[in-house]
């Protein structure tokens, strides 16, 4: 008996390690805001600018371990967004899922102006993975309750709101995105002039993609479940 479960575990062991060596899963980091603040330490992605200038950069990102994912990050601030200046960091707390981030990559951020809108958009994304995305913002001397983020895949919309002001624990975060028919995720952060601090942030963004097993490899590892059960019937 112990010599069958033995062989059943290196069956779908190695069948696994197939799995997960050809598709990986990947993080890829993202630090928003100025040009003199920028993340140097790790392999983070910098979208910055001058203080007050606006910019439309698209970047090709790197993941964690410095290697190139031919993933694009466009940006467009023309509708609404500047850099922020010192006055506007915020030195923490930070919520926890931030936990060991660097203060660079957390602390400045984009201004986003009232009434205004910043799209962004990922392209050249893979069908095969599904990608999650955790996004932070936060000001240290105002913010807006009514800034939202909607973040759309193959599924449609997702969106999230909350205050930027002093933001120690909200994050917008979501799980199991679905490239759309051209391969893409779009993002999309608007605010509203409602009189009460009616300004937003960007400061970091995350993004992990995930590997989807295929059919046929799930119905391979069936497959070794299956005979696992067989041989153990027959003892």
């Amino acid at each position: 008996m112990t010599q069958i479960t033995k062989k059943r575990t290196l069956a779908s062991g190695a069948f696994l390690a197939l799995l997960t060596s050809t598709a990986p899963a990947v993080t890829m980091l993202i630090d928003f805001g100025r040009t003199d603040n920028q993340t140097t330490t790790g392999n983070f992605n910098n979208i910055h600018g001058a203080v007050s200038a606006l910019a439309t950069p698209a970047v090709a990102l790197i993941d964690s371990a410095g290697g190139a994912t031919g993933i694009i990050l466009n940006t467009d601030f023309t509708n609404g967004g500047s850099w922020a200046g010192t006055g506007a960091d915020y030195a923490g707390p930070y919520p926890a899922i931030l936990g060991g981030q660097p203060s660079t990559a957390v602390i400045d951020s984009l201004f986003i102006r009232d009434p205004a809108s910043v799209s962004l958009s990922l392209t050249g994304l893979d069908p095969a993975f599904t990608y999650d995305i955790v996004i932070y913002g936060a000001r240290g001397n105002n913010g807006g309750a009514d800034a939202e983020w909607t973040i759309t895949d193959a599924n449609g919309p997702n969106a999230s709101a909350y205050d930027v002001f002093n933001n120690s624990t909200n994050v917008t975060s979501i799980s199991g995105l679905v490239p759309d028919g051209s391969n893409e995720i779009n993002i999309l952060y608007t605010t509203s002039n409602d009189g009460s601090r009616p300004r937003g942030a960007l400061n970091f963004m995350q993004i992990t993609s995930n590997p989807v097993p295929e059919p046929s490899a799930a119905l391979l590892l069936l497959s070794f479940a299956g005979v696992g059960f067989l041989r153990r019937k027959r003892i």
